[in-house]
């Protein structure tokens, strides 16, 4: 899988202005569509060309959330909760005229993905969410120690947010890690992001506190986890299998947060096992 950012696809918006990406324009009657959601902060030039993996398989569609990358001109508000953010997905379905979808997201996006299979189960084919958490449970802490302690470095070294968040959310090698830095760092320049969206978001993604409810999920659900997320403890992703009877859970060996950066093959064949085992 190469490295990169630069958007091959053409980028369009809803009439409130959720920016998405459309891989294989209209063929959704041959391939299921498939949705891609990005966690705290990010944006679709941050799959850096694992979509490109799953592009054979699903009619693969990129969302930015509100307020980031190519969505940062919708207003994002405190009182915006995961609910509000899974119902602009459901906005690009239906610019697209797409009846349903599976949802992948990692982090935050794996929070959308549940959130829309509950609230839209008639739109949502099923939902895979990777090193994903929900608050609600006293089981475990939702942010690792060590990814409390970089979020609160990177605010006082914003030029080094990206250096700082890498040593937790990625686990490559220390050869290429740099690389990755460099490309993050670009997506950054691009899409100017600010501390208050930034923290707006958070607090939506702490307010999602649907543990209780989740086992009323009937769509397929596969809960992913990273064994080397040093961000967001894999003990909550096997909480979340638990609070849905029927999820699939898999442990990713060697992944880290940013799943896909490093374990990008690997993901790409539990979404074929996905579609092979539900669709």
């Amino acid at each position: 899988m190469s490295i990169h950012y630069r958007m091959k696809y053409s980028i369009k918006k809803t009439n409130r202005g959720i920016a998405y990406a459309r891989l294989q324009g209209l063929s959704s009657h041959v391939k299921p569509p498939l949705v891609l959601i990005r966690g705290l902060a990010r944006n679709m030039c941050h799959w850096m060309g694992f979509e490109e993996l799953l592009a054979d398989e699903y009619d693969v569609l990129l969302v930015d959330n509100r307020g980031f990358g190519y969505s940062s001109g919708v207003p994002i508000n405190w009182t915006d909760t995961v609910g509000d953010y899974a119902s602009d997905v459901l906005e690009v379905l239906d610019q697209e005229s797409i009846n349903q979808a599976v949802m992948f997201g990692i982090s935050l996006g794996g929070m959308i993905s549940l959130r829309f299979a509950q609230l839209f189960p008639n739109r949502c084919l099923g939902a895979v969410a990777a090193n994903s958490s929900s608050g609600g449970q006293a089981q475990t802490l939702r942010l690792t120690p060590k990814g409390l302690v970089a979020f609160l470095k990177c605010v006082p070294s914003p030029k080094k947010s990206e250096e700082i968040l890498s040593k937790v959310m990625v686990a490559n090698s220390e050869e290429e890690r740099p690389e990755i830095v460099r490309v993050w760092n670009d997506i950054k320049s691009k899409h100017k992001r600010s501390n208050i969206k930034t923290i707006k978001q958070l607090a939506a993604a702490l307010r999602f506190n649907q543990i209780q409810t989740l086992k009323n999920i009937e769509v397929p659900v596969t809960i992913l986890s990273g064994d080397q997320d040093h961000l967001v403890s894999s003990e909550n992703s096997r909480i979340l299998h638990q609070a849905i009877p029927h999820s699939k859970y898999v442990v990713i060996r060697g992944g880290g947060h940013e799943l896909a950066q490093n374990k990008g093959k690997e993901i790409a064949d539990e979404m074929l096992k996905f579609k092979e085992e539900h669709l």
